[in-house]
């Protein structure tokens, strides 16, 4: 008995070490019909989504790896012409070393194409990705055509329905519908990893469209633990979709003039930030997103914040709960942001910190304490330059 416990542990402990331990290489070229300094790259790795910084430079070659905790690592390139319209691809990853050589023309799927590829296999493809091509028939299938036709004649008539409560609920109603069907879909292929890894990213609602829709987070929830097998749910990017889902159900408390949870992220531009480091210093998160009226009319405010305040005294850092990265990287680049970014697309921080609606402002003193949060009934050009007197 003692030795099958013992084995147990020891099983566990290699399992834990193996997630541990996957790592990916790959090289990237770039051919001369690609304008370096418009390419982006970001990579999932069972945890997170990290963007890298500008890497390339006028380099059109280019190595990076990193671990991974999933079956496979997933990696995307963004590229925008010279007449901004945006391209891109995606591919999956393992442990053996990877090469791509891209190449840009123009063409209507709007994809970053390759002349070699070597290790890596591109997940929306229709020759190597069989369920792609099942899921694109079944989504396209004659019995959804009418609420398929109802849904794009909304988005093409009503461009503004995220700043209109009544317009955005009609939304959310065909929105639902449609995320249904996909997951009526994956359910038929659990065990292939596309599909867990293709619900993560595009259905999974924590953090998301309908964030604010406790029963119906608790059913996908349901749905994760009935459908896939253990070798998903109980993997560590599995058991971090449960934590994102318990999180967004239920949660937690944030009190004024208490400690604020901690945490480490990476920027859009590739710099890592963690809270404790900036113990000594006054630390402002701004949750905002592109798609928020009333964010963008902030913009001018945390704009002067950032010049009345120097950064050894106040670091500000912005979280964003875009839907869309290429939009939000560009906005900041266009708008000047010139204070940490962070992507926040599955609502790491935003869950951390209960926060259920934007804009929101929080300001952490030198000790860690949470000293003013947004409350949405005074206005905070008003009541945070009152709060912030205290650091000159």
């Amino acid at each position: 008995m003692l030795k099958i416990i013992f084995m147990a542990i020891i099983s566990a402990f290699c399992t834990n070490m193996a997630d541990a331990q996957n790592s990916f290489n790959i090289t990237i070229k770039l051919d001369s019909s690609i304008i370096t300094k418009n390419i982006q790259i970001q990579y999932y790795d069972g945890k997170n989504t990290t963007f890298l910084p500008d890497t390339f430079g006028n380099a059109r070659t280019f190595v990076f790896k990193s671990e991974y905790y999933s079956p496979l690592a997933s990696f995307t390139i963004s590229y925008t012409d010279s007449a901004k319209n945006f391209y891109g691809n995606d591919f999956f990853l393992n442990n053996k070393p990877a090469i791509i050589n891209f190449h840009f023309t123009v063409n209507k799927e709007n994809k970053l194409g390759y002349t070699y590829i070597q290790n890596a296999t591109p997940i929306y493809d229709t020759v190597s990705n069989k369920i792609w091509v099942k899921y694109r028939a079944f989504m396209t299938d004659s019995s959804m055509t009418k609420e398929n036709e109802e849904f794009d004649a909304f988005l093409k008539n009503h461009p503004g329905f995220i700043t209109n409560d009544s317009l955005n609920s009609v939304f959310k109603k065909y929105y639902k519908i449609h995320i249904n069907r996909v997951m009526r879909f994956l359910k038929q292929y659990p065990n292939d990893y596309f599909s867990f890894w293709y619900f993560i990213n595009q259905v999974a609602q924590p953090g998301q469209i309908l964030r604010k829709d406790t029963a119906y987070l608790k059913e996908q929830l349901a749905y994760i633990k009935a459908v896939f097998p253990a070798k998903f749910t109980g993997s560590v990017e599995g058991q971090e979709l449960i934590k994102n889902y318990a999180a967004a159900i239920n949660p937690p408390p944030l009190k004024l003039n208490e400690a604020v949870p901690s945490f480490t992220i990476t920027t859009i531009d590739g710099k890592k930030i963690s809270l404790k480091d900036l113990r000594g210093k006054y630390v402002l998160l701004d949750f905002w997103a592109t798609w928020c009226g009333p964010c963008l009319a902030e913009m001018p405010f945390v704009k002067g914040v950032r010049k009345n305040y120097p950064d050894e005294k106040l670091v500000i850092v912005g979280v964003s709960s875009d839907y869309d990265s290429k939009k939000f990287i560009e906005f900041v680049k266009q708008e000047n942001m010139n204070w940490p970014q962070f992507y926040d697309k599955n609502r790491v921080i935003s869950k951390l910190y209960g926060v259920d609606a934007i804009p929101l402002m929080v300001l952490i003193n030198k000790e860690g304490k949470m000293i003013y949060k947004s409350d949405f009934k005074q206005n905070d050009q008003n009541a945070l330059p009152k709060v912030l007197e205290s650091i000159n």
